[in-house]
């Protein structure tokens, strides 16, 4: 391929990614869990540098040319990926169409410049593939790595990349050879399948329509009252019209609510993701399905600290057919029903005894469900 037209191809595709900017860097601006995720686009351009050098200081070699009879169709079939996930109704899951645009300027590497200078810049990969936004929250949440603070989740970042920059050097260095691209695809291949598998273990099946009835001011021992948004949802939700916050008391304690109308799959961002980013830990999270009225109510629960405290948290989608706490089970059929609500609900544990506080909630939804 002309040098010139190879170059002209190769920034073409940055195009997707240009397109996926504006909202990478509101995630980075309003996301605390994401904040320092430029830092990672940063040092891809020295990881660049770094893995050139060692490809023409120690003169590696590919164990293979590039197909372009291949690639080339592998290339357009990510472009269509893209425009496909773009061009729906409600939006598609920005983190995939992120993937996607990075996948896409990976492929054109190897059309534009070659094999060599394809598998040189593995490490370079790495560095932007793991910076995509939300990418480390959901493996945390499958694996239970422990993950909390926003800097936590820059270090790791941070250490993977670097470590594989390091290692990858390392080797090629010693075998004057990259390897195989079949054996990285392999590799993906087995990531893939174990963090599949791992959603599979987590997946639970949705339940009722479960909704809370907000026009009732009391019922059993417990009264509502109507409270202010506080600083942290007007963050998260600025661009919901139907946001709301209601509080419960009985005789002991106190249940907050907050409500959100969900109009597209944009609107709300997992649970954790918020918990986190408003300064909790977030110690345990399941999928629960709890019997409520003759109703099974699919939902997320969490146990969280902030300061000290302890906090029992319930999470769920609801519309007229079905409930679900799973954040990703949601997002895949916001668009085939209408008339979702979000729900978020926290109330205190007091002596460490997570029995009562559960006991407590099942209570309020007895009395609240619709």
């Amino acid at each position: 391929m002309n040098r010139i037209v190879s170059v002209i191809v190769f920034f073409l595709c940055f195009i997707p990614l240009a397109l996926k900017g504006r909202y990478m860097i509101d995630v980075w601006s309003s996301t605390p869990l994401e904040r320092w995720g430029f830092g990672l686009w940063l040092a891809i351009p020295l990881s660049a540098l770094i893995c050139e050098f060692v490809r023409t200081r120690f003169k590696v070699l590919p164990r293979e040319e590039t197909k372009r009879y291949i690639m080339i169709p592998l290339l357009l079939a990510l472009f269509a990926a893209f425009i496909f996930l773009e061009l729906r109704p409600n939006g598609g899951i920005h983190a995939i169409s992120i993937l996607l645009a990075i996948s896409i300027i990976v492929l054109a590497v190897d059309v534009c410049f070659g094999r060599a200078i394809f598998m040189s810049q593995v490490p370079s990969y790495i560095f932007a593939y793991i910076s995509c936004p939300s990418l480390l929250y959901w493996i945390d949440s499958y694996f239970s790595i422990g993950l909390n603070r926003p800097i936590e989740y820059m270090l790791v970042k941070m250490a993977v990349s670097i470590l594989f920059l390091i290692v990858w050097c390392v080797c090629v260095m010693a075998k004057k050879h990259y390897p195989q691209l079949l054996t990285l695809c392999f590799i993906g291949g087995v990531i893939f399948a174990i963090v599949l598998s791992r959603i599979k273990m987590n997946d639970a099946a949705p339940g009722d329509s479960f909704e809370i009835n907000l026009q009732r001011p009391q019922a059993g021992e417990w009264v509502a009252q109507n409270e202010e948004l506080r600083e942290n949802d007007n963050r998260f939700f600025k661009n919901i019209e139907k946001v709301s916050r209601k509080a419960y008391y009985d005789n002991n304690s106190r249940i907050s609510l907050l409500i959100i109308g969900v109009a597209t799959s944009s609107d709300v961002h997992p649970i954790g993701i918020c918990l986190k980013g408003g300064g909790y830990d977030v110690e345990t999270s399941k999928q629960e399905t709890l019997k409520i009225n003759g109703k099974d109510a699919q939902v997320n629960e969490l146990v969280v600290s902030f300061q000290g405290k302890k906090y029992l948290v319930y999470s769920w989608f609801s519309n007229e057919k079905f409930s679900t706490g799973d954040f990703t089970k949601f997002r895949l059929s916001v668009r085939k029903f209408k008339n979702w609500s979000h729900y978020q609900l926290m109330t205190p544990i007091t002596d460490k005894n997570t029995a009562e506080a559960r006991t407590r909630v099942e209570n309020f939804f007895t009395n609240f469900a619709l």
